[in-house]
């Protein structure tokens, strides 16, 4: 994965014991990037669990999401450009027929905006889903039923390309899974400016319901 240039790199192996407590509840996950783009939670219930080897993840550490957990980053118009990319490694480990919050920035006031990736669980779905907004409605390429799988990591993939991140058609909005692409789309975008960017947690602004991983 290219690493120069990143303008967040959240990765579990830069946790230390300064960051999480005696439980091992995380409070602040930090940028490997340099660019102190730092995703915190000081509310001890929505803190995730550092796990210091998990065999699924060749015994590398990882962040456990459950509950309401999520770890926030400000918002930030670097992590909000007209084009991007962004990759995740990530597993649900519960099929508990619901939506599953990966990564999410986006916005609702006035308009729908920004993006999120998240493992639809619901029903025999047990897929991944990459939106976009729209502006009155959203737009969502998926990975095939079946390819979220309990307890399997994917790495995954999502791109815009084009536009001009105010309603412009783009030239692409891809997902792919494990390096394969599985989905592609031309939108129009509207790229998120005001809201935060989180890592476990998808919120729902029309039922106002919260979706979080209960993954890692």
């Amino acid at each position: 994965l290219p690493i120069s240039g990143s303008v967040l790199w959240l990765k579990a192996d830069a946790i230390t014991s300064e960051n999480y407590d005696v439980n091992r509840l995380v409070s602040r996950w930090p940028d490997s990037s340099n660019n102190q783009r730092d995703a915190i939670q000081s509310t001890t219930l929505d803190q995730p669990l550092y796990v210091a080897s998990d065999p699924a993840f060749n015994n590398q550490p990882v962040i456990s999401f459950g509950s309401n957990d999520a770890l926030i980053t400000p918002f930030d118009a670097q992590l909000n450009t007209n084009e991007f990319t962004t990759f995740i490694v990530m597993c649900s480990n519960n099929d508990n027929n619901n939506y599953q919050g990966g990564l999410e920035s986006r916005g609702f006031g006035g308009n729908r905006r920004g993006y999120n990736i998240y493992a639809n669980m619901s029903g025999s779905n047990n897929r991944w889903e990459f939106w976009v907004g729209e502006d009155t409605s959203w737009n969502n390429v998926n990975a095939a039923t079946g390819s979220a799988v309990v307890n399997e990591p994917n790495l995954l993939t999502m791109f815009i390309r084009g536009g001009n991140g105010a309603g412009a058609m783009v030239t692409a909005q891809t997902l792919r899974v494990d390096g394969e692409q599985v989905a592609t789309a031309t939108p129009m975008y509207h790229k998120n400016i005001n809201e935060p960017t989180q890592v476990g947690r998808l919120n729902d602004a029309s039922s106002g319901s919260t979706f979080p991983l209960i993954g890692k």
